[in-house]
């Protein structure tokens, strides 16, 4: 492994984390994580210790990062197929919510429709990428195939963050290789911008109509109210960084101390049903570790930025 400066600051935030949980109000939590989450101690240290293998496999030979994309396109079509499946009732199960009722919500249960709709939002670029290495008219073409998957996949879970996620990684994607790109593909880029555009228009004003087309209705790109309850997570996770400013909670600990912090607004709304992360990844490492967690977090991320 050559000598990196980012480890210098990837090692101070999984120092932090460390010491969140030596101090944490449940050690045993902080160690492993939350199910469904994994952000504890352990489950960051395999994160590191993947990058550090990533770097230490490709470091003398970046280009072969092909693979890496080439990978997570062939886990783009075992996600994708999996709401395929599903969202044409071909998956053979019935999905129950907690109340054992039939779920609003059937679609990419590989964790549930936002984590299968983030994966696809985020993959989405490197599926391009893969694209437009492919040597072949046939590899291109079963990479266009690939896209294709990816994108509807991603429509029928109806994912905010997945959509977000996959338009900026793929401007940013695209920005990067501008010069290199075949002038059909650019004219194709800008067909996909005014198409995107159009789509906006028509579900904010509907101009014309009294509410947008059912088919666009299902994606609540612009709803307000996930956003309002969100906020009421927010404010607790605030509260528990001003009583807990140096160390946090402890990793994953935000279920334990945010009773205590609760908006009574929210606690009215929602009842017993409570959260267990604030739902936003800088206020969420600020109550579970602190200052030294949220400091050595963002110092990561811009250093990440600098050095790339």
């Amino acid at each position: 492994i050559p000598r990196l400066r980012l480890m210098w600051f990837g090692g101070a935030f999984v120092t932090a984390v460390c010491l969140a949980a030596l101090f944490s109000f449940n050690w045993r939590v902080s160690l492993v994580g939350m199910y469904g989450r994994f952000d504890g101690v352990i489950p960051i240290a395999l994160y590191a210790a993947t990058a550090l293998l990533l770097v230490a496999l490709y470091w003398e030979n970046p280009v072969e990062l092909k693979d890496v994309s080439l990978a997570i396109s062939g886990a783009v079509v075992i996600d994708a197929g999996v709401v395929w499946l599903q969202h044409f009732g071909l998956e053979g199960l019935s999905w129950l919510d907690a109340t054992g009722t039939k779920s609003q919500f059937p679609v990419g249960t590989l964790g549930n429709s936002d984590f299968a709709g983030a994966f696809l939002g985020i993959a989405l670029p490197f599926c391009i990428y893969s694209f437009t290495k492919a040597k072949h008219r046939d590899a291109q073409l079963l990479m266009g195939l690939v896209i294709a998957l990816d994108v509807s996949a991603l429509w029928f879970t109806a994912t905010r963050g997945g959509l977000f996620a996959a338009v900026t990684g793929s401007a940013v994607l695209l920005l990067g290789h501008r010069d290199r790109l075949a002038r059909v593909f650019k004219w194709a880029v800008v067909g996909c911008l005014i198409a995107g555009s159009a789509v906006v228009v028509l579900i904010v004003a509907h101009p014309g109509m009294r509410r947008a087309p059912a088919a666009l209705e299902q994606f609540h790109v612009f709803d307000s109210g996930t956003l309002l309850s969100r906020v009421d997570y927010w404010m607790p996770a605030l509260r528990v960084l001003e009583h807990h400013p140096i160390v946090g909670t402890g990793p994953e600990t935000f279920f334990e101390a945010y009773p205590r912090y609760r908006v009574p607004a929210e606690g009215a709304h929602f009842g017993n049903e409570m959260t267990d992360e604030p739902h936003n990844i800088l206020l969420g490492y600020a109550a579970d570790d602190g200052l030294l967690g949220i400091g050595t977090y963002v110092a990561l991320v811009v250093a990440a930025l600098l050095f790339s």
